[in-house]
């Protein structure tokens, strides 16, 4: 069974650092998914690229879903959502 991943993505997040993520962790063949801590599955990085998530936070919390190993990239607006 492949470990499965999340990239956890607040508006301002360092796009290098997300995409970076995003692409080793599908290049391993990890089963990752890319969550939206707001309603909207778009989120905008801190240079204003936009990134389309696989699921929002809520929709991960009602399914109680678990996961091996969660990433939630830099940016110092982005951070500011999780403190």
């Amino acid at each position: 069974m492949k470990p499965k991943t999340c990239v956890l993505l607040a508006s301002g997040f360092e796009e290098l650092e997300a995409v970076t993520v995003i692409d080793v962790f599908n290049r391993a063949g990890l089963d990752n998914t890319v969550i939206s801590l707001f309603d909207d599955l778009i989120v905008i990085g801190g240079q204003q690229i936009p990134i389309k998530c696989d699921e929002t936070f809520m929709n991960i919390v009602k399914k109680d879903q678990l996961f091996d190993g969660i990433v939630i990239p830099g940016g110092l607006t982005g951070v500011q959502y999780f403190i």
